[in-house]
C-alpha cells in the first residue's frame, strides 16, 4: 500500500506543476500581448503628437503672412472668400469679437461662446478647420488647425497705447490663437495643441 500511494502522490504532485506551468505560460502570454497594445498606443499617440505639432507649426507660419496683409473687409459679416474671418471658423480662420476698441486684450480679454478647437465638428465638418500641408500617409486623415484672431495686444511691453480706430499700427502687434489637431493611426486617438501666438507689426 506504501508503494502505490507514493505514485498516486508523484501523479498528484505532476498534475499541480502542470496546472501552474500552463497558468504561468498563459499569464506570460497576456502580458506579452498587454505589453504589445500599450507599445502600439504609445506609437500612436507620438505620431498624432508629431503631426499635430507640425499643424501646429504651420499654422503659426500662416499667422504671420496673415498679420502681413491683414484687411477689415475679412471681419465683415459681409465678407466673401477664403479669407473671411467667422465665428464659426472659414477654412482655419476664426474670429468671435469686435473692431476697433473693444479688441484691446489690454483692457477687454477675449471670450469666445464656446473652445471651438474641443468641438467635434471643429475637425469633422469641411471647411471649417484648415488641413495642414504636412504629410503623414499612415493618418487615417491628415493633420488640420485653426487660427482664431484674437485681439491686438500693445508691441511694446513697457508702452501702453490709446486703443484707437487705427489698427493696425506701428504700436500694436497681432495676438493669435493657434491649434492643431490630429487623429491617430488607429482612429481612436486624438492630441490637440495649442499657442498664444503674437506677431509683431512690420
Amino acid at each position: 500500500m506504501p508503494h502505490f500511494y507514493a505514485k498516486g502522490n508523484v501523479l498528484i504532485v505532476s498534475l499541480v506543476l502542470i496546472l501552474v506551468f500552463t497558468l504561468i505560460g498563459i499569464t506570460s502570454i497576456d502580458d506579452a500581448a498587454i505589453n504589445q497594445r500599450i507599445s502600439a498606443n504609445f506609437r500612436d499617440s507620438n505620431l498624432s503628437f508629431q503631426a499635430a505639432e507640425a499643424a501646429l507649426a504651420e499654422g503659426e507660419i500662416r499667422a504671420q503672412s496673415l498679420a502681413g496683409s491683414h484687411d477689415w473687409n475679412d471681419f465683415r459679416s459681409s465678407c466673401n472668400g477664403d479669407d473671411c474671418y467667422t465665428a464659426t471658423c472659414n477654412k482655419g480662420l476664426c474670429f468671435n469679437g469686435s473692431f476697433p476698441a473693444a479688441n484691446n486684450c489690454a483692457s477687454n480679454p477675449p471670450t469666445l461662446d464656446s473652445a471651438l478647437w474641443n468641438i467635434t465638428t471643429t475637425w469633422d465638418t469641411a471647411d471649417v478647420a484648415f488641413t495642414a500641408a504636412t504629410n503623414f500617409p499612415s493618418l487615417p486623415v491628415a493633420p488640420k488647425y485653426i487660427i482664431e484672431f484674437l485681439c491686438f495686444v500693445p508691441a511694446d511691453p513697457e508702452n501702453n497705447p490709446t486703443p484707437s480706430t487705427s489698427y493696425p499700427s506701428v504700436d500694436w502687434s497681432f495676438m493669435y490663437r493657434i491649434t492643431g489637431y490630429s487623429l491617430g493611426e488607429g482612429g481612436s486617438s486624438t492630441v490637440a495643441v495649442q499657442s498664444t501666438f503674437k506677431v509683431d507689426p512690420v
